[in-house]
C-alpha cells in the first residue's frame, strides 16, 4: 500500500503558569479567553489551521487541575476530567466552562466516555470507582470490587453497556447503566490494560502496553491478544471498520478485526504518538511529538494510510472530535482546553516544497519548571522549599524522565518528582527515618515482601524495630504465609494521612497528646489514629481542610476536618516531614479521661491486600547536592494548612 509522510513544523511556543491549591468548589461558569491567532507556518507550503485556548478558572488552592480526559457528550457539550482538582468539566462549543466537584474527595478521575444511557461515565483511579455524571450535574458512583485496580479507561460498549480497563488488577470490567459490575482477569500477567475503545465488530479492544499487544474481549467475557505491536498506546474504531493504534516507538498501527496488522511509521523527525481519535473529513487524528526537543505536534492518518504531522504550540494530552466538526484537546500541564478548527485547509496531496527542504525541528517548549532540579517542581511552588529540603538529604528523590510518554525527557534531561502522586508506605519509611537521622538497625528479615535487596529494607526494619510501623498478617489474597509467617508490610501500597500522622509522630519521638476535646470533626477520641494527629497539630505540622464542603457538613463548633482515611501525596508528605524536623516537642494538655492512647504498634492499616502491578517506573537517586539549600521563606515554619490529598498516576517506586 502507498504511504506517504510530510511534517510541517510551526513556530511559537505558549506556557501558561498556574499557582495555587483548593478544595472542591461548586459548579460555576467562566468566559472563554479570547481566541488565538491561527498559527503562522515556519517555511514551505504550511496548512493554516486555527487554535483557540480556553484556560480553566484559576484557583488559588490548585497548582494544577490537570485535565485529562475528554469525550463529546450528548447534549452537545464537551466534558473533561480534573485529575488533581477530582472535578469533572464541562465546556460549551462556544468556551463557557463548569465545574463539578466528584462527591469522593481525591478520586482522581482520568477518563470519561459517553454512556448509552445520555449520561457521562469516568473512571476514578485513586478511590477505585466508576463514576457518573449526568449532563444536568447529578453525580453516582460504583465502587469496584478488586481492591486498587487503578482503573485506566472506559468506553461505551455495543451491548448498552460500559467497559473498563483495571491497570493494577489485570482486569477488564463491565459496568451495566444500573451499576452491576462484572470483572474479567487477563490471561498474561503483568498486562497492565490502559486504553480500551469498542470495536467495529461488537467487540471491545483494548491497550496491553508492557506486552506490546492490544486484546479483545467479547461481550460474552472471553479474551484473545494479539503481539506484533510496539508500544502501544492509544486505541480507536476507524471509520474504514478496522481498528486504529498509535505506538509511541513511532508509528501507526491498523488492524482488521481478524487479526491482520499494517503498521505506518511516523515520519523521520516525528515520534510518540500517543492519543489517536476519529474525526473530521473521515481520517483519524493523533497527538505526538516531533524534533529533537520533543516539540508538541498533532498528526492525521487516512484510511489509506497517508500521514501528516504538523507542528501544535502548547501540545494537548487527550482529543476528540466535538459535535461542532472541531478537534477538542485536553492540556494537563498548562491547565487548559483547547479547539482545533479549520482543519479542512490540510492538504490530501504531496505539497510542492523547495527541492532541498529539510524539515527544521520547531523550538523547544518552555520547560515546565524553568531553572530548577525536577521538571514539575518549580521554584514558586509552596512544596518547593520541603522538597529541595529533603532531597539534600538524600530523604526522597525523583523518577528518570522517558519511562512512560507524558513524562518525556527535556534537552537537559531532568527527572520528575510527581508532586501529586501518593507516596508509599516504604516511601514514608524511608523519608522519616532519614529526615530525623535515625540509625539504622541492622536485622534480619522481618516481612515477606520486604527482603534484603529491597531498596526500603534498611529503613522500614529499624522502623518496625523502633515500634514506629507495623505490617499485616499473612496469609489474605496474594499474600501467601511462608515456612516462618512472615507478615507483610506493602511498601508500595499508598499511605493515608492517619497513617502518616502515627509514623512522623512517633519517628520524631514526641510524646503523644490525648486532649479531652478532639480538634478535627472527623477524628473524635476513639479514633485508632487520634493521639497521632493531635500530637502533630499541637507541633504545628498538619491542619485541616474547613468544614462545608461535599460530605462535610460544619459541627456546632465549626470544626476542621482532617480526613485521616485520604491517601497523602508526595509533596505534602515533603512539607510534613520538613516542617517536623524543625519544630518542637508539642506543649502537652490535659488527658481525655477513659481514652488510654494506643499502643506503640499502632493500627495497621485496614483493606483488602491486592499484589501490586508489574510495571513501575525506573527510580533514580540523585547524588551531591542536586538542588540549592536554600532557606525557606519565612512563613513556610508557620504553613500549617495541607493541600488536599491527590492520588497517584503511576505506582511510586522512588527511593
Amino acid at each position: 500500500m502507498l504511504h506517504r509522510a510530510w511534517i510541517y513544523p510551526l513556530v511559537g511556543i505558549g506556557l501558561l503558569l498556574l499557582d495555587g491549591w483548593r478544595g472542591p468548589a461548586p459548579a460555576r461558569a467562566t468566559a472563554p479567553a479570547p481566541p488565538s491567532a491561527p498559527v503562522a507556518p515556519s517555511r514551505g507550503a504550511v496548512p493554516n489551521f486555527s487554535v483557540t485556548d480556553y484556560p480553566l478558572p484559576r484557583d488559588p488552592h490548585y497548582f494544577w487541575k490537570y485535565p485529562q480526559g475528554i469525550a463529546a457528550g450528548p447534549d452537545g457539550n464537551l466534558w473533561f476530567t480534573e485529575s488533581y482538582a477530582s472535578q469533572i468539566g464541562r465546556i460549551t462549543p462556544a468556551g463557557a466552562i463548569a465545574e463539578y466537584p466528584i462527591p469522593t474527595i481525591n478520586s482522581y478521575p482520568r477518563s470519561i466516555t459517553a454512556g448509552p444511557d445520555g449520561n457521562l461515565w469516568f473512571v476514578e483511579g485513586s478511590s477505585n470507582k466508576i463514576g457518573r455524571i449526568s449532563p444536568a450535574g447529578a453525580f453516582r458512583e460504583y465502587p469496584i470490587p478488586t481492591a486498587n485496580s487503578s482503573p485506566m479507561a472506559i468506553a461505551g460498549g455495543a451491548d448498552g453497556n460500559l467497559w473498563f480497563t483495571e491497570e493494577n488488577g489485570n482486569k477488564i470490567g463491565r459496568i451495566t447503566p444500573a451499576g452491576q459490575m462484572a470483572e474479567y482477569p487477563l490471561p498474561a500477567g503483568g498486562a497492565n490494560p490502559w486504553s480500551i475503545t469498542a470495536g467495529p465488530d461488537g467487540n471491545l479492544w483494548f491497550i496491553e502496553y508492557p506486552g506490546s499487544q492490544i486484546g479483545r474481549i467479547t461481550p460474552a467475557g472471553q479474551i484473545t491478544e494479539y503481539p506484533g505491536f510496539s508500544d502501544p498506546t492509544g486505541i480507536v474504531s476507524g471509520p474504514d471498520g478496522n481498528l486504529w493504534v498509535t505506538e509511541s516507538s513511532g508509528q501507526i498501527g491498523q488492524m482488521t478485526p481478524g487479526g491482520v496488522l499494517t503498521q505506518y511509521p511516523l515520519p523521520s523527525g516525528s515520534y510518540g504518538p500517543h492519543s489517536i481519535t476519529s474525526g473530521p473529513y473521515g481520517n483519524l487524528w493523533f497527538l505526538a511529538s516531533m524534533g529533537n526537543n520533543a516539540a508538541p505536534a498533532f498528526g492525521r492518518i487516512t484510511p489509506g494510510g497517508d500521514i501528516l504531522v504538523v507542528g501544535l504550540p502548547g501540545g494537548g494530552d487527550a482529543m476528540v472530535m466535538g459535535a461542532d466538526g472541531n478537534l477538542w484537546l485536553t492540556d494537563a500541564t498548562q491547565d487548559r482546553i483547547r479547539r482545533l478548527s479549520d482543519l479542512g485547509v490540510l492538504p490530501t496531496a504531496t505539497p510542492t516544497l523547495p527541492p532541498t527542504a529539510t524539515p527544521t525541528p520547531e523550538p523547544s517548549a518552555t520547560p515546565v519548571c524553568p531553572g530548577v532540579y525536577f521538571v514539575d517542581v518549580c521554584s514558586w511552588a509552596w512544596y518547593y522549599p520541603p522538597v529541595t529540603d529533603l532531597v539534600n538529604l538524600g530523604a526522597i528523590s525523583g523518577y528518570a524522565c522517558g519511562g512512560t510518554w507524558w513524562e518525556p525527557c527535556d534537552p537537559q534531561n531532568r527527572p520528575y518528582f510527581r508532586p501529586a502522586a501518593d507516596i508509599t508506605r516504604g516511601q514514608l519509611t524511608k523519608a522519616a527515618i532519614v529526615s530525623f537521622a535515625i540509625p539504622i538497625s541492622a536485622t534480619a528479615q522481618i516481612f515477606a515482601d520486604v527482603p534484603a535487596a529491597n531498596a526500603f529494607y534498611p529503613y522500614i526494619n529499624t522502623a518496625f524495630a523502633l515500634n514506629i510501623v507495623a505490617g499485616y498478617p499473612c496469609g489474605g489474597p496474594g499474600e501467601p504465609c511462608d515456612s516462618q509467617n512472615r507478615p507483610y508490610f506493602r511498601p508500595y501500597a499508598s499511605i493515608t494521612r492517619g497513617q502518616t500522622s502515627k509514623i512522623i509522630a512517633l519517628a520524631r519521638g514526641w510524646g503523644l497528646l490525648n486532649p479531652p476535646a478532639a480538634s478535627f470533626a472527623d477524628v473524635p477520641l476513639d479514633q485508632p489514629f487520634y493521639t497521632y494527629v493531635e500530637t502533630i497539630r499541637a507541633a504545628g505540622t498538619i491542619s485541616g481542610y474547613d468544614c462545608g464542603g461535599s460530605g462535610e457538613p460544619c459541627d456546632g463548633q465549626n470544626r476542621p476536618y482532617f480526613r485521616p482515611g485520604s491517601n497523602i501525596t508526595r509533596a505534602q508528605a515533603a512539607k510534613i516531614l520538613d516542617l517536623a524536623r524543625g519544630q518542637a516537642p508539642p506543649t502537652p494538655t490535659p488527658t481525655a479521661s477513659g481514652t488510654p492512647p494506643p499502643t506503640a504498634t499502632g493500627s495497621p492499616p485496614t483493606g483488602t491486600p491486592t499484589p501490586l502491578g508489574t510495571t513501575t517506573p525506573t527510580p533514580i537517586l540523585p547524588t551531591g547536592t542536586i538542588l540549592p539549600t536554600g532557606t525557606p521563606p519565612p512563613d513556610t515554619a508557620t504553613r500549617t494548612a495541607t493541600p488536599p490529598a491527590t492520588a497517584t498516576l503511576t505506582p511510586g517506586t522512588a527511593r
